[in-house]
């Protein structure tokens, strides 16, 4: 990969004047696939971020910053990223600052040269800059029976959204770690942004928030404007099972399989489902729970559903396994009936909701596993908003699906009812993983007769179990050694 970007922009949004900037880092040993350029006004704070996708971004961009720059000094940082084993988590390991302005008057193209070298934290920093104004407490708490670390900002003089969106959590490590600068690029649907204990071992930190706001997004680009900021907040990084008796440990993860060899899984998957090609219509997604589950949804995370890690079920070599976020709900149907069995291994309690709602023209699908654990087989599709950071790592992961062609689970145009209907085979049992979370009080006063509970009868121990049920690896039909 060429070791350079090239960036054009306008300084102020009316003029057609292109000003240039040339991102290079020749001598940096680690591989960078991501940068984030922070570009901030010196005099009132005003903050554009821009996270850029090297492999799918190419090596020039002319973008809009959604920014007046004009005759006044501003400063960018440049931070040389790679990925960890989370993908929203990025180490810092180069980085260049440059202080410029422009001339409006004269309405000249300027063109700028900005050399990444090794990253120094104690230089390089954004966060004490006046990008750091309308700042606002940051509550950090430690949630146990998860294992999460709880991000939640408190109002001070600037009112704090109720519902985050976009943010970046910038953590600082000191400077004897090898990783002593990380960057989280998250969605927070809720109040708090919640961090997974695992992503950082123990020890001291300090971490700052900024709540973005997303003004432009193209392949292998995302632009924000920085909305609010919090202060620093020193905190001592939990460990794992911190105030909890210890967890078992999870498996271990295998390497990731190859594209060629999620293909040969696909195929599998297609052969054995081509048995009966028959398919049968799908009006519900449903999830199965216990009725703590959904209480606690309801009466205390204010009815919104928040997406977890990805387990260990299935394939041990699936990419998306401890990687990704989501929620699994089910599209199989009963045989017989053509609707959704009347028992669950995994709850009493039942969420119907319609397919169309998750499913929609913004979402993109992806063969993700082809599994069994003793005779059902299962096939996983995961379902993401398209242009969501998730949506790159499947992009560049997992097999997408033609939603209106595929074996498992499609889309049909049905010309007497002029809508879409979606169809799903019954030779496997279709998993659905939808990587954003769910308001279901809103959806239910929105949808008050197509989304709703049902009660069911539980088969096994009626929930999940903590790490899933790793494949049948002696399986003929799904295995591929």
């Amino acid at each position: 990969m060429d070791k350079h970007l090239t960036m054009k922009f306008r300084a102020v949004p009316q003029d057609p004047t292109k000003q240039t900037i040339l991102i290079e880092w020749p001598n940096v040993k680690e591989k960078i696939d991501n940068l984030c350029v922070v570009i901030c006004t010196e005099e009132s704070g005003d903050a554009i971020f821009m996270f850029v996708s090297l492999p799918s971004a190419g090596d020039s961009l002319d973008i809009p910053l959604h920014i007046d720059l004009s005759s006044k000094p501003f400063k960018v940082y440049v931070y040389g990223m790679q990925g960890t084993h989370c993908h929203y988590l990025f180490s810092v390991c180069a980085s260049a600052v440059k202080n410029l302005v422009t001339n409006k008057t004269e309405c000249k193209e300027s063109n700028w040269r900005l050399h990444m070298e090794t990253h120094n934290i104690e230089h390089m920093s954004f966060t004490s800059t006046k990008i750091n104004k309308d700042q606002f407490r940051l509550l950090v708490y430690h949630q146990q029976v998860s294992d999460f670390l709880m991000l939640t900002p408190v109002s001070t003089d600037t009112p704090v959204p109720k519902v985050l969106h976009d943010v970046l959590v910038v953590i600082k490590q000191p400077a004897d770690k090898p990783l002593n600068e990380m960057f989280i690029k998250g969605t927070a649907s809720t109040s708090s942004m919640k961090l997974a204990l695992d992503t950082l071992s123990p020890g001291k930190v300090a971490v700052r928030m900024y709540v973005l706001e997303k003004v432009h997004l193209e392949p292998g680009v995302w632009i924000y404007k920085k909305t609010l900021s919090s202060e620093e907040k020193a905190v001592t990084w939990p460990s794992q099972t911190a105030g909890a008796a210890a967890a078992p440990p999870a498996p271990l993860r295998l390497p990731d399989m190859t594209k060629r060899d999620l293909m040969l899984l696909m195929q599998k998957a297609n052969s054995f489902v081509a048995r009966d090609k028959q398919m049968y219509v799908l009006i519900h997604l449903y999830r199965n729970k216990p009725p703590s589950y959904f209480n606690n949804i309801l009466h205390k995370c204010r009815g919104i559903m928040e997406k977890y890690r990805k387990d260990f079920n299935g394939d041990p070599a699936s990419c998306i396994n401890g990687t990704i976020d989501g929620l699994f709900f089910s599209a199989s149907l009963d045989r017989q009936t053509q609707r959704p069995p009347n028992f669950s291994y995994f709850g009493a309690q039942r969420l119907h909701i319609p397919v169309q709602l998750i499913l929609h023209e913004n979402t993109n699908m992806y063969f993700a596993d082809f599994y069994c654990h003793n005779t059902c087989h299962y096939v996983t599709v995961v379902v993401t908003e398209a242009w969501s950071h998730t949506d790159y790592f499947c992009r560049n992961k997992l097999l997408i699906l033609n939603p209106y062609d595929n074996p498992f689970i499609v889309k049909r145009y049905n010309h007497f009812l002029q809508k879409y209907i979606v169809y799903v085979t019954l030779s496997v049992l279709v998993e659905v993983f939808y990587t954003e979370d769910i308001n279901v009080l809103l959806l239910m006063n929105m949808y008050p007769s197509n989304v709703f509970f049902t009660q069911v009868t539980t088969r096994g121990k009626g929930e999940s179990l903590l790490y899933g049920i790793p494949k049948n690896k002696n399986c003929k039909i799904c295995s591929l050694t």
